[in-house]
């Protein structure tokens, strides 16, 4: 969730609150003005740690911006230094205010540091975090469906801003990509919510403090992916699918999980889960299939499903064939504009699945006179095989560098065979067509000739 959008909504509650006589004619023009001088409603010392925090954050994410074209060396020097200032700012904002969550995570995040220790860090965090809410007298409690106990929906409901600002919040959560790919759809799923859905949006959109710590279980699902605690990752998903007016897209990080882990029954219950959810042309929910169906050894079925995949979602192909870097998850997932920019998220979020899924016995043997192996067999020959990465590999896959042969990682760190070789066998009839469309009807320039370039993953980040 951006600063830009809780904050103000921050700001306006407190006002609000502050001044109950209010119309709501004014209340929507001290909103306006909150918008361009947000400074000026800025008078407790969280307000001005979070719109301190807003304002870094906005920084740090122009600055990476703007190093995208230069040259590997460039880039880590100048990125150095940009994270260096960044966690200067940041230690500042935490000294001065330490409820203000956001600012020490990103900071937990960009500390230079063994990535279990930044997962211990994150957990350390979370639980603090978590226990001030609990104990703040404002309602939360986590074992409430949505967050929230019946006395706090039933005061929010009486809040001069909650039909605006709740109805904003919910909209935004349920117009996110992944979500939804008719606004129209979106704007009648918030309009039509009930009111305690509407209430516990309201109460989360508006308390940067529950933000932050939602952004903390959302780090730590990430970073639980790539470190391959599946388990732990699908258990901090589902704590982010409870709540409401927070956009996010932890079903797709669930359902990574669970094809990893070869749920296929948790895999599509977790894709009915969310209504809202446009899983048809999800690359979460496509590549998530396609990696569950090799794991299953169902070549066949895995087949289509990589086709459907490649199809369907823009970019599919290419970035399967062609491993591309993608910017750390300051602290999480970013808003994307594009369906291009979604598939990239996707692939790269599975990174770690797809290494770990090579054409084993039960992919390139099995046959209808073969008969595929057991769960139990096939798991035992996965875990003695060449072809499956250590828990070290799986620790290193934040440190990949990204070159057009595929995935090879840092220096002195053999790296997993190219995974999926069917990929190859089922998209060759495509290549010298992708390469025309893309060149000619995507952003893809520069993405290509990244992928030509390779550049390590800056530093242990939830990616």
């Amino acid at each position: 969730m951006e600063p830009s959008l809780y904050v103000p909504a921050f700001l306006a509650r407190t006002y609000a609150r502050e001044h109950p006589d209010l119309t709501p004619a004014a209340i929507e023009l001290v909103r306006d003005e909150i918008a361009l001088h947000p400074e000026t409603y800025a008078t407790e010392v969280h307000a001005q740690a979070c719109l301190s925090y807003a304002r870094v954050h906005a920084n740090l994410h122009s600055g990476l911006s703007r190093m995208e074209e230069l040259s590997d060396e460039e880039y880590e020097s100048q990125r150095s230094r940009l994270f260096e200032q960044t966690r200067l700012n940041l230690f500042k904002i935490a000294k001065t205010d330490p409820t203000c969550i956001d600012a020490r995570l990103v900071d937990i995040l960009l500390a230079n540091v063994p990535l279990d220790d930044c997962i211990n860090d994150l957990m350390r965090l979370e639980l603090e975090a978590r226990g001030a809410l609990e104990e703040s007298g404002r309602g939360f409690l986590f074992t409430a469906p949505m967050f929230w106990s019946d006395a706090a929906l039933d005061a929010a409901r009486n809040d001069p801003l909650l039909s605006t600002v709740g109805n904003n919040l919910l909209l935004a959560a349920n117009s996110a990509p992944g979500f939804s790919g008719d606004p129209n759809h979106s704007a009648e799923s918030a309009a039509n919510a009930d009111d305690r859905v509407l209430a516990a949006a309201y109460l989360t959109g508006t308390d940067p403090e529950v933000v932050g710590w939602l952004h903390t279980v959302e780090c730590l699902a990430q970073g639980c992916m790539v470190t391959a605690r599946y388990k732990a990752a699908a258990r901090y998903a589902r704590i982010i699918m409870r709540t409401q007016g927070y956009p996010n897209f932890a079903v797709g990080t669930l359902m990574l999980a669970l094809a990893r882990l070869e749920d296929e029954e948790g895999f599509f219950a977790a894709a009915q889960s969310n209504p809202t959810a446009a899983l048809q042309d999800s690359p979460w929910y496509l590549l998530g299939r396609v990696l569950l169906l090799y794991k299953l050894g169902r070549r066949k079925n895995a087949r289509r499903a990589l086709k459907d995949f490649a199809f369907r979602c823009e970019g599919g192909a290419f970035f399967l064939l062609n491993p591309t870097y993608l910017a750390p998850y300051l602290p999480v997932r970013p808003p994307v504009k594009e369906a291009w920019n979604l598939t990239h998220q996707a692939v790269w979020e599975a990174d770690g699945i797809i290494a770990d899924t090579p054409v084993g016995p039960c992919l390139s043997t099995a046959s209808k006179r073969n008969p595929r192996p057991s769960r139990a067999a096939t798991a035992s020959k996965r875990l003695s095989g060449p072809t499956r990465p250590t828990q070290a590999d799986a620790s290193h896959i934040w440190l990949r560098t990204r070159g057009a042969n595929g995935y090879s990682t840092r220096v002195g760190v053999r790296a997993p065979p190219a995974p999926l070789f069917a990929i190859e066998r089922v998209l060759h009839c495509q290549t010298s067509l992708l390469s025309t469309r893309f060149a000619s009807t995507t952003p893809a320039a520069s993405t290509m000739a990244r992928c030509s370039t390779p550049r390590a993953v800056a530093r242990r980040l939830p990616i």
